[in-house]
């Protein structure tokens, strides 16, 4: 682990061994953030704000192949966004209501 500290905005950044920043801590906690990640060093998951209540979590799923097929957002108070991504399309769904996007050579 590597930490680094004592930056203007009085952000402390801790890295992995990996190179990956797991964790920044300021002086305002709403902007603290966490980062877990899977052995193959993507991320799982990323919680904002006190790390006892955070005030987002966002979780991700990943494939065999290593590419993302799902991100779920949670916020205290709100429904639960769910995305999925599937080949060139993303099916986003909260709140009971859906929207799909489709990317046409990696345009939107």
């Amino acid at each position: 682990m590597w930490r680094v500290q004592r930056f203007p905005n009085g952000g402390n950044f801790q890295y992995d061994s990996h190179g990956n920043q797991t964790e920044a801590i300021y002086s305002d906690s709403a902007r603290n953030r966490t980062i877990d990640y899977s052995a193959a060093d993507q991320a799982v998951q990323i919680r904002m704000g006190n790390a006892f209540a955070p005030s987002l979590r966002t979780r991700f799923w990943y494939g065999p192949d290593g590419s993302r097929y799902q991100r779920e957002d949670n916020t205290p108070g709100a429904s639960t966004k769910r995305t999925l991504y599937i080949g060139n399309l993303e099916i986003v769904s909260q709140g009971g209501i859906t929207t799909t996007k489709r990317y046409v050579a990696g345009v939107l």
